[in-house]
């Protein structure tokens, strides 16, 4: 298995011990100012692409570690065993490298005159 299939299981766990996480299943952002800017800035360029990252099992799970659906929002004793059942899953679907498709966004506003 690749790499993205190794971060869909990342989410499936990561929401098995915190259900109300909320970041899962993350959709590319198409890219639009938002309304709010449209009487104060004016948009000067909007990009987009997407970076394939480079990790390690290790990596990927620290990665994970600091999502704010583990690290930020649940105890120690529940990090730890998402950690662990992460660590077990990796094992069997990635290699000791893999890539993870990550979007890049640059987004560049001026203030109107």
């Amino acid at each position: 298995m690749d790499g993205f299939q190794g971060c869909a299981k990342s989410e499936e766990l990561v929401l098995k011990v915190n259900p109300d996480w909320n970041g899962s299943n993350f959709d590319r952002v198409k890219l639009a100012p938002p309304e709010w800017l449209s009487d104060l800035f004016y948009t000067e360029t909007l990009h987009t692409y997407v970076e394939n990252l480079e990790f390690t099992r290790e990596t990927w799970r620290g990665r994970m570690r600091a999502c704010r659906g583990v690290g930020a929002s649940l105890p120690a004793n529940l990090i730890a065993e998402y950690d662990k059942k992460h660590d077990e899953a990796l094992r069997k679907m990635v290699g000791d490298v893999f890539t993870i498709p990550h979007q890049v966004i640059m987004q560049i506003y001026r203030v109107m005159k």
